[in-house]
């Protein structure tokens, strides 16, 4: 699938709080069956191997060597951290940090909220109002330090998870967010520019 070029229509509409979306393949068979078997069964090897591909994008994207930044994973509540066994997106971003050289402060980030599954939400609506006031930042002056920061996550279908972490750091200072995903839904490509 291609690492494309455009624009959804909603970013268009009503530009979101973050800088660019890009994934390394739109959400779409076979690569929707693969990250929810890395998800859901643990499947490291797979997350491993999509991690490598959104890796590669990376350290390919003009702006990464010049810019610099940090690495933050969408965080997981401690409850569903616990039942899960792990963070997809703290594994996506180990593997950036390592790959790209950029600090992961993923732990500069917190899910102090146990909401409901985002895929249980029936709309986008309903994602927005269960995420208000989910998440807050750590020790905000060392992330608006930063020249830019990759919040990370597994995939993008709304952009209600990123949005509101990318308000919480916009608040902070951050000048610059950049969301990299392993897959982005609702589009036939995988970046969005905005």
């Amino acid at each position: 699938m291609p690492f494309g070029f455009s624009q959804c229509q909603r970013c268009q509409d009503s530009p979101p709080p973050f800088d660019v979306c890009r994934g390394a393949f739109a959400y779409l068979p076979p690569i929707d069956r693969l990250i929810s078997d890395f998800k859901f069964n643990e499947r490291m090897d797979i997350g491993a191997a999509l991690s490598e591909q959104l890796a590669v994008q990376l350290n390919a994207s003009t702006s990464s060597r010049r810019k610099g930044g940090a690495i933050i994973a969408v965080p997981l509540h401690p409850r569903r951290l616990l039942k899960r066994g792990f963070n997809q997106a703290g594994e996506i971003a180990k593997k950036l940090s390592r790959r790209t050289g950029f600090a992961n402060l993923s732990h500069l980030v917190i899910r102090q909220k146990n909401t409901t599954p985002q895929t249980e939400m029936k709309d986008a609506v309903e994602r927005r109002k269960n995420l208000v006031g989910a998440f807050i930042l750590k020790k905000a002056q060392l992330l608006a330090a930063q020249p830019r920061i990759i919040l990370v996550d597994d995939v993008v279908t709304t952009g209600a998870t990123v949005s509101e972490i990318s308000k919480n750091l916009r608040a902070a200072g951050v000048a610059r967010i950049e969301v990299w995903c392993l897959a982005r839904a609702g589009i036939e490509h995988a970046r969005i520019d905005t």
